[in-house]
């Protein structure tokens, strides 16, 4: 987001000053790089990267960095300035869903930082038709801004851009609207935890309500009254029954042809103790639905496949202080998964078609069924919906950061560096009740690319027969590849014991194939929402 809202008022004293985490003084020689070498690198880096792929994530974050370069160099006169930032924008802003669907931010940052230009062009106007139709535009891109930030899960950004969309109804003389806007910013300030927002917004609501500077005094009892609650986490399970629902959906771009498939199923689940321990058990009500569009051989079978053995899994043994123990009855499982994925392959196979390699589908089954694998898998999620969370303490609305190694048994046994950020978003409801008894958690999880990389290598590797090893490990490595998990949590603090979790997963993966460059994007969503029976 360029266009701060400390900052935005006075864009009308002094028009199109450089605005961004607020106003910069304009560089000298000897200060740092100037506009016009950092416009030339951006210019340069984007040349190499539209060589590579015009829409590969990289290249749109590059197009938006220097769009906002662009805008911050407005001047007076600054209308060509705002025009070369739009049409950086203009690959984002008309890319197929396709396109973007390895690209969680570009959308909503895109339209925020059109958003940004349209209100500056507004204040750049040489007639005051020109200004209200810039304002206009602005306060209906905002709009779209808010509604694909919120999608995002972005809240800071949703409130900047409706603090962008209150300016320009105040300077179109609507300011019984911008006053509205204005308040449910606050609100939002205080819902998720922007509490650094606070001062300025309600100062600038108070100027905006009376036409006169805002009383300091006032401000602070404002802020003041609102203090920065914090979330703590405890694990403290009952035995129960729950209806647990999942929907999966998986949006993918492979050489052009965009894929879309999706299932849904329900499953009761149990937890029960047994002696110290809690076991958790699932049991499938419903065979997984599965609705689909596009096209893909074998696509279908995949995702409902997938479904049933989300619905089948083995026991899952917890410690009685909520820390992952172990699976059970996994031999029976991984039988039953197996049988699914020979069933797979028949369906799959064209008529008149060799089956497959017999080696090959056992390295392939082999290596998907793997029991460390499993059992890693099936940790991690425990550990993302639970186990992670337990005994922390966490300030409403800050974002925190953590980095560390692990391995992922059965993918890589060499540590792979991880870099978690997540906040405590809200509080909210767990369910139609009025209580806000539940907090969202958001999780961003992003693995080091290049290990990422190496790791996908020797795990394709391996699946291969031995005689083809060598070359696909090889052809793996030349991928350009970016991974990105996001998470988004509602749960009871007091207990731990989840309502809600969706997981999106982003992956974008480029390789040379007969010597032209193939792109592969991908949008994996599961959403899992949980009734409890007792």
């Amino acid at each position: 987001m360029i266009l701060r809202k400390t900052a935005i008022e006075f864009l009308g004293a002094v028009a199109c000053m450089a605005v961004a985490a607020g106003v910069r003084a304009a560089e000298s020689a000897d200060e740092g790089p100037t506009f016009e070498s950092r416009a030339a690198a951006f210019e340069r880096q984007l040349a190499e990267l539209a060589e590579v792929d015009p829409l590969h994530p990289e290249t749109l974050e590059t197009r938006i960095a220097y769009a906002r370069l662009l805008h911050d160099e407005a001047k007076p006169n600054c209308a060509p300035h705002l025009d070369a930032a739009e049409r950086q924008l203009a690959p984002i802003l008309g890319a197929g869903r396709g396109h973007l669907i390895a690209y969680a931010d570009g959308m909503g940052d895109a339209l925020s930082l059109l958003q940004t230009i349209q209100n500056s062009r507004g204040q750049c106007a040489a007639d005051e038709a020109a200004a209200q139709a810039a304002f206009q535009a602005a306060i209906a891109t905002g709009r779209r801004a808010v509604e694909a930030l919120r999608e995002n899960w972005d809240y800071e950004e949703m409130a900047i851009a409706l603090f962008n969309i209150a300016y320009a109804e105040r300077e179109l003389g609507d300011v019984e609207g911008a006053l509205q806007s204005l308040q449910q910013v606050i609100a939002w300030d205080l819902e998720y935890g922007l509490y650094g927002e606070l001062e300025g917004d309600y100062s600038a609501l108070l100027r905006w309500r009376s036409g006169e500077e805002a009383d300091p005094e006032a401000v602070r009892r404002f802020v003041e009254a609102y203090k920065q609650p914090r979330a703590r986490f405890h694990f403290a399970w009952k035995p129960h029954r729950a209806m647990r629902k999942t929907e999966t959906e998986r949006v993918m771009l492979r050489r052009g042809a965009l894929q879309e498939t999706g299932s849904r199923s329900e499953f009761e689940s149990s937890a029960r103790r047994d002696g110290d321990d809690w076991v958790l058990s699932a049991t499938a009500r419903n065979a997984p639905r599965v609705e689909s569009t596009g096209t893909g051989a074998g696509t279908d079978d995949l995702q409902e496949l997938l479904g049933r053995l989300s619905t089948a899994l083995p026991d899952v043994v917890i410690g009685a202080d909520g820390s992952f123990k172990s699976l059970r009855n996994l031999d029976r499982f991984r039988d039953s998964a197996g049988r699914e994925l020979d069933r797979l392959l028949e369906r799959s196979t064209p008529a008149g078609k060799p089956a497959p390699d017999a080696q090959a589908v056992a390295a392939a089954k082999a290596a998907l069924l793997n029991p460390d694998l499993l059992e890693s898998n099936v940790s991690g999620q425990w550990n993302l919906e639970v186990g992670a969370w337990i005994g922390g303490e966490f300030d409403h609305g800050d974002w925190y950061e953590a980095t560390f190694e692990e391995p992922l048994p059965g993918f890589s046994e060499k540590p792979l560096s991880m870099t978690w950020t997540f906040k405590i978003a809200r509080w909210l409801p767990c369910d139609a009740g009025p209580e806000p008894r539940c907090v969202e958690v958001l999780l961003h999880i992003r693995p080091d690319p290049e290990q990422i990389r190496q790791a996908i290598a020797v795990f394709v590797g391996r699946m291969m027969p031995a005689a083809d090893r060598q070359r696909v490990e090889q052809a793996m490595r030349e991928v350009s590849y970016r991974l990105e998990w996001r998470y988004r949590l509602v749960t009871e603090p007091d207990t731990l014991r989840p309502w809600s979790f969706e997981e999106r997963k982003y992956v974008y993966g480029a390789s040379i194939e007969n010597g032209k460059r193939e792109v592969t994007a991908r949008f994996d969503r599961r959403l899992e929402t949980i009734r409890y029976l007792d």
